[in-house]
């Protein structure tokens, strides 16, 4: 090793002064450029990480779970499925799990419901036929409760992004009648 070091230093010598100036000036341009090109690599990619936070999303309204509610008619298992809860055989034992029974249904609420504060809760829907008759949490009445938005879309450049085909008979005639009367004033 100390005899390549010693011959590096002889050649070194034997360059000149120019030569030598030169020679560290190029590596100090090559030091630059390769921190330039990897500070620009981190930077980019952080910004495209910021950029994939930044879509939007159009959301439903909450679905509310109140008492009349036909369960049937709302189609509360199509709407659990698609907001991703699990039906389990036993009690629900954590956010976004559900069970049902006959007379009832007992549905473990993630947290974004507004009326209690946005925590985590497990509700029972007691039933009367179809209909949601009472609404408990830890056997006491609670009136209503809410479920968390679903998304409809979302704005964003990537393709296929959060697009489901639905049946135009799967779609709310509330959501129809708003598109009608947003593109035709009449």
């Amino acid at each position: 090793m100390s005899a390549w070091l010693r011959m590096a230093g002889d050649r070194l010598g034997r360059l000149g002064p120019w030569s030598t100036i030169t020679l560290a000036v190029l590596t100090g341009i090559v030091v630059i450029v390769l921190a330039l090109a990897s500070y620009t690599g981190v930077q980019l990619a952080r910004f495209e990480r910021t950029d994939a936070r930044r879509t939007t999303f159009v959301y439903a309204a909450p679905q509310a779970l109140v008492p009349g509610l036909d369960i049937k008619r709302a189609d509360l298992a199509a709407t659990l499925g698609r907001l991703r809860y699990v039906e389990v055989m036993g009690p629900p034992t954590g956010p976004a799990q559900f069970r049902r029974a006959s007379g009832a249904w007992e549905i473990y609420l993630r947290g974004n419901d507004t009326l209690e504060g946005g925590a985590p809760r497990l509700v029972r829907l007691e039933l009367r036929g179809d209909r949601i008759a009472r609404i408990t949490q830890s056997e006491r009445d609670v009136g209503a409760a809410a479920l968390e938005p679903e998304i409809l879309t979302s704005i964003g450049d990537r393709p296929g992004e959060a697009y489901r085909p639905i049946r135009l008979a799967d779609v709310p005639p509330v959501l129809i009648q708003a598109v009608l009367a947003a593109e035709d004033h009449r």
